[in-house]
């Protein structure tokens, strides 16, 4: 009877304790949206950490999809290639930045404002469908 008790609390104590132990990575489970972003730009990463309310957890594409505009100005950022997972960005800010390579925002379709002013841009064909 004592075993089949401890049995029991294992059981009851792993199905409540597992469910948080898996939200504490702060991603949901479809396997699009749980892809968590790589940030070679702290500076980035921290303006998007604001922006979402996430001090700590990880990032992941499901947190960030719902940003429909960004102001970035002046965060010293050099590398934007995250900001390809904000998928529903409408407007977003990026002057006075240390930007060389704005091809990760060549896919964000639903772009529309884009300010660029004051970065080490060369080339920006790859927003030239816009």
């Amino acid at each position: 009877m004592i075993n089949m008790r401890k049995k029991l609390l294992f059981i009851l104590l792993f199905v409540i304790l597992m469910p948080i132990y898996l939200s504490s990575t702060g991603c949901n489970f479809s396997e699009s949206q749980n892809k968590i972003i790589d940030f070679k730009c702290k500076n980035l990463e921290s303006a998007i950490r604001d922006k979402i309310d996430n001090p700590s957890n990880n990032i992941c594409v499901s947190d960030v999809e719902h940003i429909t505009e960004l102001s970035l100005i002046g965060y010293e950022i050099s590398d934007i290639s995250p900001l390809s997972n904000l998928s529903n960005l409408t407007e977003l800010n990026l002057n006075w930045n240390e930007i060389s390579d704005i091809s990760p925002l060549s896919n964000l379709t639903n772009l529309k404002i884009l300010y660029l002013e004051n970065n080490e841009l060369e080339d920006i064909s790859a927003i030239s469908q816009f």
